[in-house]
């Protein structure tokens, strides 16, 4: 709070004396841009911040969505932070798979882009590392292996969740192998007909080109 009130006072004042400065005041011509993620209105019901400071800084106030609320970004977002994260640590480019854009936007990411941005750069290493050839759902999400915890994430029933990771995960054994159902159950380790089957099953249609 006493840091709020020296804050308001430059604010209103536009001067300031520089540390260790006792008498010589310095005069500011500035333009202050604020960012929080704390709800001020209730910080000031709590006493926590100055009401006065709060409508000395809301002058122009623009508000930005999280991420659950932009779902449509996530994909660009990923693909943004993936290229950057490769570049960062020196490594080739990487693309993220369909699969994992999918996973991507069904997930809540509650620390927004900070949260996401971490994940990248994560499953970029994870991915470099193992010498994939894309980002898989698997690189971005290594906790989330069987089909309770994406029960859990995703807040859907234990059989949904189980027939959604199935078809995810044939997706995208498929698309790595070009749609190649003999090459997929080879790297399944099921028949080419338990495959057929299960495609049909999960309704998994090849992309039209």
């Amino acid at each position: 709070m006493p840091v709020q009130a020296k804050l308001l006072q430059f604010l209103q004042s536009k001067e300031y004396r520089p540390v260790g400065e006792a008498r010589k005041v310095h005069h500011a011509d500035v333009r202050i841009v604020a960012a929080t993620n704390v709800d001020l209105k209730a910080a000031i019901t709590r006493k926590e911040f100055r009401e006065d400071l709060f409508y000395r800084l809301q002058v122009m106030t623009i508000r930005l969505p999280p991420l659950a609320e932009r779902s449509e970004d996530l994909a660009d977002l990923a693909d943004h932070l993936a290229a950057r994260a490769c570049a960062q640590n020196r490594l080739s480019p990487l693309g993220v798979s369909t699969g994992a854009h999918r996973a991507i936007a069904a997930a809540e990411w509650r620390g927004n882009v900070r949260e996401l941005a971490n994940a990248m750069e994560a499953a970029v290493i994870r991915a470099a590392w193992e010498g994939a050839s894309q980002i898989e759902r698997r690189h971005v999400f290594p906790d989330v292996g069987d089909a309770a915890s994406v029960a859990a994430a995703t807040d859907v029933t234990l059989q949904e969740a189980t027939r959604r990771f199935q078809r995810e995960h044939l997706r995208d054994a498929l698309e790595m192998a070009g749609w190649n159902v003999a090459e997929s159950a080879r790297r399944l380790d099921v028949s080419r007909g338990q495959l057929y089957k299960l495609i049909q099953e999960l309704a998994i249609e090849r992309p039209k080109a």
